[in-house]
């Protein structure tokens, strides 16, 4: 079958109204699917397409490249039609340095991803799932289910959506997508710097002490970029809490402390609002070395602040009865702390590089009428979504898609599209944190 020819659509009106980019460039396209060849494999029937527009990425991707940060060096992956958009200032995404005119591409144009799609009845498809879909038109689209007939979509006071009271994340996904926020393997400095040069892009980690006696700390290798605890000798056998604290930054308002907010970095080119989100994760300390290690990690939500690792930390008393700071200094602006007891002279570490990611935070559309894009899915219906949600067209504009649209549901594709942090050089293993 020839390869349909991909075409642009243009997005919803009131999706743009502040971000990165300072101007509003170009027309959005939809994520649609191109049949390209049938095979039929021994377990029954499939069908092969490619994936074409910007609404399923970072998960699924068309054609696109890789831009590069001067000042960082962070490889960011973007669709290929935004490196052909006109001149606009853009700002990297990780340290805020400024692109003069558009940036150009690294790598020649990369095919678009290959999936693989199995006829199943509707009836038995499951959240998260990913779905080929085909329109009354007659084109293809892929979106991931998020709720099944029957459930009931919510929306939170914050504008996300949930089903069944909960997340699309918290259910079982087999191939979670997480979206960077900070990455310490691409900045700079010991972590010890008070003032910091303006272009060093020192990191964002920052050592909170628990004591104002002898000197307890995280220090970190400028080359490694790794963090070691280290503690001088004490009378305690179990002293204050020493705190490694990460302190987000908005490179959007010239470097302040703030919230962290849903970026997008292949989003090169739209303009809109963006929104906190409420929940966080930590790569580069394995979650089965924290308790062993005696270490501790709290994390700011917004029903109040989730722990793991060595709990006992916040209960246990010093050797002199004194006590123990036992609130972890989380805040929405300083999001994750990673905690450690001082005590006999002791090293701890190292760890890292450590890596702050987010999942896919699915929320309403701003400047729609809220009631329209909630409610109970109809019977024989499924409410379908894009993973780049502050683009993606779907059930939350055009309501639940009926079992008769669906084409068949994504069984796999190719190893490159699941690579979630594809866009870096050499990351570290991701560590999943429970909500």
């Amino acid at each position: 079958m020839r390869r349909r020819e991909a075409c642009r659509l243009a997005a919803l009106a009131g999706l743009h109204t502040a971000s990165r980019l300072r101007c509003q460039v170009g027309l959005i396209p939809l994520a649609f699917v191109t049949a390209c060849r049938n095979n039929t494999p021994a377990n029954g029937s499939s069908l092969a397409f490619r994936v074409a527009g910007v609404s399923m990425e970072p998960s699924l991707w068309g054609p696109h490249t890789w831009i590069s940060c001067a000042r960082c060096k962070v490889r960011t992956r973007v669709a290929w039609e935004y490196t052909t958009a006109r001149s606009a200032t853009l700002q990297c995404w990780h340290c805020g340095f400024l692109f003069s005119g558009t940036p150009q591409p690294e790598e020649p144009r990369q095919p678009a991803k290959m999936i693989h799609v199995v006829p199943r009845p509707p009836s038995q498809v499951e959240r998260g799932d990913l779905i080929v879909i085909r329109t009354a038109t007659g084109r293809c689209h892929i979106k991931r289910v998020f709720a099944l007939a029957g459930d009931v979509v919510q929306a939170t006071s914050g504008g996300d959506l949930h089903v069944k009271g909960r997340p699309i994340d918290a259910f079982a996904l087999a191939n979670p997508t997480r979206i960077p926020v900070d990455l310490d393997a691409f900045r700079s400095g010991h972590g010890t710097e008070t003032h910091p040069k303006p272009d060093a892009n020192p990191t964002r980690w920052q050592c909170e002490r628990g004591s104002s006696g002898p000197v307890t700390t995280w220090r970190r290798d400028p080359l490694t970029k790794r963090w070691t605890h280290w503690s001088a000798p004490t009378t305690e056998i179990m002293g204050p809490i020493d705190w490694l604290v990460y302190k987000h930054q908005n490179i959007y308002r010239g470097q302040g402390a703030s919230a962290v907010l849903d970026d997008y970095p292949g989003n090169v080119n739209t303009s809109r609002r963006l929104f906190r989100v409420p929940t966080l994760e930590l790569g580069g300390v394995p979650r089965h070395a924290l308790a062993r290690n005696g270490l501790l990690v709290a994390y700011w939500t917004p029903a109040g602040v989730r722990t793991e690792g060595d709990l006992e930390l916040l209960s246990r008393p010093m050797l002199s009865g004194q006590s123990r700071k036992s609130e972890p200094p989380v805040s929405p602006e300083h999001p994750i702390a990673i905690g450690c007891a001082s005590g006999a002279s002791m090293q701890t570490g190292p760890i890292g590089p450590l890596r702050v990611q987010r999942p896919i935070h699915y929320r309403i559309v701003p400047g729609l009428p809220q009631a329209a894009q909630v409610g109970q899915v109809p019977d024989a219906c499924l409410y379908v979504l894009g993973d780049n949600v502050p683009l993606s067209s779907d059930s939350r504009q055009n309501g639940p898609i009926h079992y008769g649209a669906v084409v068949g549901v994504v069984e796999q594709w190719d190893s490159v599209a699941t690579d979630v942090m594809a866009e870096v050089i050499q990351p570290p293993p991701i560590t999943r944190v429970p909500s």
